[in-house]
């Protein structure tokens, strides 16, 4: 009997030796899991802020480029600018265009709040783009009424604050994802 009890005992401890072990193992496993999950997640938010950001990048050039209107109301009255208004036109358009690749990384890493904001202002966008260019050519063309100026201005500013709230969509979408509200 007594050598039943010994066995029983080693075989006891050896059992306990091995179920501890492969506890700690499973444990080691998940905390491994973890870190890979976490550093997964931390390299695709790293992702989506540099997209989100390139984007919002091209969409304040944007609105700099557009918000330009103003000074050169000014210099057409001592100045021709005409060639000043075909380079912005041109530089408009080209921004819309970065935009849309701006918009398509996004759309591989972002998620789907921030991606409806982008779209809702990127179309603005373009809405805003031919307003800009009638509005800048009205100024440029010497035989343009002031109604004519007047009508292109109103649409301009109309779609301009339109796009100027979607962008800020954008951001606080952005904001809000990132974790980076204020409020």
């Amino acid at each position: 009997m007594t050598i039943w009890l010994a066995i029983i005992g080693v075989l006891g401890t050896l059992g306990g030796g091995w179920g501890s072990q492969l506890i700690a193992a499973k444990r080691e496993l998940a905390r491994e899991k973890q870190k890979i999950d976490s550093a997964r997640e931390d390299h695709w938010r790293d992702q989506r802020l540099a997209a989100y950001t390139e984007f919002m990048i091209t969409l304040d050039k944007f609105m700099v480029a557009t918000n330009g209107i103003s000074g050169m109301l000014e210099r057409l009255k001592t100045h021709d600018v005409r060639s000043e208004i075909r380079a912005e036109i041109e530089k408009i358009s080209q921004l819309r265009e970065e935009a849309g690749v701006k918009m398509a990384a996004m759309e591989i890493r972002g998620t789907m709040p921030v991606l409806n904001a982008a779209s809702v202002a990127l179309s603005r966008l373009v809405s805003l783009r031919p307003k800009t260019q009638d509005y800048f050519l009205a100024i440029a063309d010497k035989n343009s009424t002031s109604e004519t100026v007047n009508q292109a201005e109103q649409e301009f500013n109309q779609e301009h604050d339109l796009f100027n709230k979607s962008r800020y969509e954008v951001a606080k979408e952005i904001r809000k994802e990132l974790l980076l509200n204020e409020e």
